[in-house]
């Protein structure tokens, strides 16, 4: 069953262009989905869909290019590679079939970094690279609830958002991944989950990436899943395992790069020495991190609350597009999240408990720091507006999140 999302819908929009389409991010993530998608919608004789885990297909293009394009290019008005990641000169010959012949060509990769290494870097100005996460909970209840969609057209009081605190309790404990959402029994869900970390570790990890030492990686992960939201500490992280500051480095690159780690840098727009530099981690998603802790139990009954909640509001903000950074002065005051639009600076702060509407020394030093333009607080039961010094301080429901992020992007 194929679940709309609102990637399909960007990638609608570029498709009657003539650049090449690149989707990449984590496996099993829905990528070949998208791309049989639009296969089956063009229907045409003139189209090709290949995958280069066929390794006749993926020889003949690496070593015999011009049969390639004789057997599978010429004629054809569409090209579609899946896989692309296991060609070393894919960036090489795409640019020739691009230059040379009037085909449009999808392609698709499950690591970010191995695509962007033999592909991307030499398809310049050829390409529009769309970044495929597992599901957000909007397109979650434009497949499960369909009906409850339209509660995300404006921005609502807490008490309207109940009807969907089910499905949110839901999508928080077992997270976006397609198959994962499509699954039924809560028990095949988690064996799902624990077949997707390791098929990522056996096959991007140790197949692609060629790291050999799984029980070290997986380890980290775990480590790094279990501090989900904390100060990125690699000094900490390397005594604790005895491992090199620089290979723990390369682990966290690794999981960035593959789109299972979420890396906020700080904001530091006034350069200050007093401001914390050291970037924070989340994983991108709930399911694959509860997997890894094997922690299933409801956020409300959870040590880590604040965290998921946390987490909640900066997937959502990736998944759209924007650039997020988080502010901490001295580790005194923080903002969980900034983010920058033109001129305007937003600041946002995400409790898992707030019985009124304060306005904390944290948000109050934010402000006369970076002259925002307006804080948002997200919370469960509140809602409500303030004022300080011309900014605007507004504590709205978690699920607002998507309307304040379209009239961000309007920006």
């Amino acid at each position: 069953m194929f679940i709309q999302r609102d990637v399909v819908k960007k990638i609608e929009n570029a498709s009657k262009r003539k650049e090449i389409i690149a989707i990449v991010g984590a496996r099993q993530i829905g990528k070949t989905t998208i791309m049989n998608y639009f296969y089956e919608k063009i229907k045409s004789e003139k189209s090709n869909f290949l995958t280069f885990d066929d390794l006749d297909v993926l020889n003949l293009f690496d070593k015999n290019i011009d049969i390639f394009i004789e057997k599978y290019v010429l004629g054809k008005d569409f090209l579609f590679i899946d896989e692309i990641q296991y060609s070393k000169n894919s960036g090489k010959y795409l640019k020739i079939i691009y230059d040379k012949y009037k085909i449009k060509i999808f392609i698709s990769g499950s690591s970010k970094s191995e695509v962007a290494i033999h592909s991307l870097k030499h398809l310049v100005g050829r390409v529009f690279i769309f970044e495929c996460y597992p599901l957000s909970f909007k397109d979650f209840i434009g497949f499960s609830s369909k009906e409850n969609y339209f509660l995300f057209s404006k921005t609502r009081k807490f008490e309207d958002f109940e009807i969907l605190k089910k499905q949110f309790m839901e999508y928080l404990k077992f997270g976006g991944y397609p198959e994962v959402v499509l699954e039924n029994s809560r028990e095949m869900k988690k064996e799902i989950l624990r077949n997707i970390k390791n098929t990522y570790l056996l096959k991007e990890i140790r197949g692609v990436l060629n790291y050999r030492e799984l029980n070290e990686f997986e380890n980290m992960l775990k480590k790094l899943a279990l501090q989900d939201g904390k100060i990125l500490n690699k000094n900490s992280i390397a005594m604790d395992f005895g491992i090199h500051n620089n290979k723990i480095k390369e682990i966290i690159d690794v999981l960035e790069k593959t789109t299972i780690l979420n890396i906020v840098r700080a904001y530091l727009s006034n350069k200050s020495k007093e401001l914390i530099k050291s970037p924070k981690s989340y994983l991108f998603d709930f399911g694959f991190k509860n997997s890894i802790i094997n922690n299933f139990n409801s956020s409300d009954l959870r040590q880590d609350k604040g965290e998921i909640y946390e987490n909640f509001i900066l997937n959502s903000f990736v998944k759209a597009g924007l650039i997020v950074n988080f502010w901490n002065y001295k580790n005194l005051y923080e903002m969980d999240f900034v983010i920058e639009r033109g001129k305007d600076i937003f600041g946002f702060e995400v409790k898992s408990k707030v019985r009124e509407p304060k306005i904390t020394s944290s948000i109050k030093r934010f402000v006369d720091s970076n002259k925002a333009k307006r804080i948002y607080v997200f919370c469960e039961n509140l809602d409500a507006k303030k004022k300080y010094k011309g900014c605007e301080i507004v504590f709205t429901h978690y699920l607002n999140v998507f309307y304040i992020i379209e009239k961000v992007l309007k920006i």
